[in-house]
């Protein structure tokens, strides 16, 4: 594995240091053979399924006539925010942390064997950015509360805490993995299990798919901004119109993405091909729950390719 991960390294470093393509870079950040027409009729296929299931649950007539700009600008409206103050602000990250607890004891059957996600949380104020996750925890923008909706927490507790982000444990420096930089895997990995957890909580399904349409549109910007397609604004005013979050929240996460070429779209890809492999998986009768789940946490962050050579 060491010197197929040694392969990898060589080839995608190259790309990402010294190509100006784009599609050269989502593949060295994904690990994946798509183009970028794949990408975007993938990410495309996407955001239709998350629309018709959010119209389905959200609708009280029939799903032909249910208006999805009108409803997200309505959830915009009536969801709660912080208030507007230290203590209202203080209050969010105990909530979040809060969250990150209960993750853990809801959804502890995702694996067979886990360590207890230790995630930091901070606030921050007078920054460009929005979510920042590192290996020193998670820094939160809370210049304005109403980039903080309430419909967003357990969301933000499963995908950077557990079974998210944090499942993946450190690897020692003596492994060529440490070196990896694969959004594909690990943003893609909570991506796809935050749409597992979704599922199974019944009473919020509407906020994981929330959720799922921010992180799938801005993959589509990534895909436009990138290719000259779209203005930021354009951008702004999509994502504004066809999620409940805030123009000044996305303008905040369009910065990143322009900041970082291929890193929402390769993150998307990564979540999309995660569920084949369960597909794949499934239909090979194989055990595609928590073993399944363990494989992936323990041998990743790998190249998709020297994934699924172990898996199948």
């Amino acid at each position: 594995m060491e010197k197929d991960l040694l392969d990898y390294l060589l080839i995608s470093e190259d790309i990402l240091l010294h190509s100006d393509s784009y599609a050269s870079t989502l593949g060295a950040l994904s690990s994946l053979d798509w183009k970028p027409d794949i990408y975007e009729q993938r990410i495309l296929e996407e955001l239709n399924r998350i629309d018709q299931t959010i119209a389905v649950l959200a609708s009280n007539t029939s799903k032909d006539s249910f208006n999805h700009h009108a409803h997200m600008s309505r959830v915009r409206k009536t969801t709660l925010y912080p208030e507007d103050t230290f203590n209202g602000r203080q209050t969010y990250l105990d909530r979040l942390s809060q969250e990150m607890v209960s993750a853990q004891a809801n959804w502890y059957d995702t694996y067979n064997t886990y360590s207890p996600s230790e995630l930091s949380i901070l606030g921050e104020e007078g920054s460009s950015r929005s979510f920042h996750y590192s290996d020193d925890g998670l820094v939160i923008n809370l210049d304005q509360v109403k980039d903080l909706p309430a419909f967003e927490l357990k969301c933000l507790a499963a995908f950077y805490g557990f079974p998210g982000l944090q499942s993946f444990i450190p690897h020692p420096e003596d492994s060529l993995k440490s070196f990896l930089n694969l959004p594909a895997y690990t943003l893609g990995w909570a991506g796809y299990i935050l749409d597992e957890v979704g599922t199974r909580d019944l009473g919020n399904k509407l906020d994981y798919l929330y959720f799922a349409r921010l992180q799938s549109s801005m993959a589509l910007a990534d895909l436009k901004l990138h290719s000259d397609q779209w203005s930021i604004d354009e951008a702004v005013k999509y994502i504004t119109e066809n999620t409940p979050y805030t123009s000044h929240r996305i303008t905040l996460m369009l910065g990143q993405v322009q900041q970082n070429p291929g890193y929402y779209a390769s993150a998307l890809g990564g979540k999309l091909k995660f569920s084949e492999l369960k597909s794949r998986c499934l239909a090979e009768g194989k055990s595609c729950q928590a073993d399944f789940n363990q494989q992936i946490i323990d041998q990743g962050p790998i190249p998709f390719e020297v994934l699924e050579s172990l898996i199948f």
